[in-house]
């Protein structure tokens, strides 16, 4: 399967049902985050530079030594950067991994602790919103929009933990040309599935971990998406097989147009509504 891009038109990742639609992004490597405290924090980097504080030389090209905001030395293994998945347009997918307290405090061999992809949905928004304000990631970032404290809850307690900014266009995940944005969802799962593998690349230690697709919302599209082409791609035998195990979706947007027509009637049976408010 090709990612080729056949057309300069934006993303539409509602499909056919909403044509209208589009992402307002822009090729410039800047996102806003809006927490959920509605206070909003700029971020911005480039390929160049991450957002996160290197070493300076690194033990890794994108070993994470340090935290803006974060008043502590760093306990956990974290990795961030850029991968290209589309040498053609110029696409990149940013990426920021944790890895699971269970190597450090149990001991445990890094491939045999399950790996955890986390994606936001919007659709367009950043995974840094879970990772950072939702209770994926081990810091919270705080309604200062500058602080980070640790969180007692965070998921990599029992897994690694990988968040994709992703397709192009969404958080710090870029495109060098006008027409590089994805226009279907099996180019999506396509540069997806090249990004989990150029990380794989630089990190094999986690090539052979379980792996589980999670995320929210909009995810509820990219995820059956991403799991579909990962056991098509298995299947060709041409790659090492990405060790695929299972999936969850909270919150999921799977047909927007059937569930948000069922909301009113789910007001009216929980008694959130009268029978005149929800017609």
């Amino acid at each position: 399967m090709s990612d080729k891009v056949e057309n300069s038109a934006p993303y539409q990742p509602w499909g056919e049902e909403t044509r209208g639609w589009r992402i307002g992004v822009t090729a410039s490597v800047s996102v806003l985050l809006l927490i959920a405290s509605g206070t909003a924090a700029l971020l911005s980097v480039s390929s160049s530079s991450a957002l996160l504080a290197m070493p300076d030389p690194p033990t890794k090209p994108d070993k994470v030594q340090s935290l803006p905001g974060l008043a502590s030395p760093l306990l956990e293994t974290h990795y961030a950067g850029f991968v290209t998945v589309n040498e053609t347009a110029g696409n990149h997918l940013f990426y920021w991994f944790v890895e699971s307290a269970r190597v450090v405090q149990r001991g445990e061999a890094a491939a045999d602790v399950p790996l955890l992809i986390w994606l936001n949905g919007g659709p367009g928004a950043s995974s840094l919103t879970g990772l950072l304000a939702e209770g994926v990631g081990p810091y919270t970032l705080q309604a200062d929009g500058m602080t980070l404290l640790p969180n007692p809850f965070s998921w990599h307690r029992m897994a690694h933990v990988l968040i994709w900014d992703q397709p192009v266009g969404a958080g710090f995940a870029y495109t060098e040309r006008a027409d590089g944005f994805v226009s279907s969802m099996p180019q999506m799962a396509t540069q997806l599935l090249a990004g989990l593998r150029a990380f794989f690349a630089l990190h094999p230690q986690y090539a052979s971990s379980p792996l589980f697709v999670t995320g929210e919302s909009f995810a509820g599209k990219y995820i059956p998406a991403f799991c579909a082409h990962i056991h098509r791609e298995n299947a060709k035998r041409i790659h090492p097989p990405i060790h695929l195990v299972g999936a969850a979706i909270g919150n999921g947007v799977l047909k927007p147009w059937l569930q948000y027509a069922a909301l009113p009637e789910l007001a009216l049976a929980l008694g959130y509504a009268t029978e005149r408010s929800a017609t």
